[in-house]
């Protein structure tokens, strides 16, 4: 299967990096934006923190400093 299918995990996080830059400034629950890439919380927590080496409250706090 191929990282970019819509169903790759890889794929999944780049969606929620992308959400996240254009939403930076706006309060989002992660387990919200885990619904809407279509993993569980603990899913997406474990494959962000693969993808990028941080947990996505850590990269959402960076885009905002």
């Amino acid at each position: 299967m191929s990282t970019q299918s819509s169903g790759a995990p890889a794929y999944r996080v780049a969606q929620a990096i992308r959400w996240i830059k254009d939403h930076f400034a706006d309060p989002e629950k992660i387990e919200t934006l885990a619904e809407k890439v279509g993993l569980s919380t603990s899913s997406f927590h474990l494959h962000f923190k693969n993808v990028i080496a941080m947990t996505p409250l850590q990269y959402q706090e960076r885009l905002r400093f």
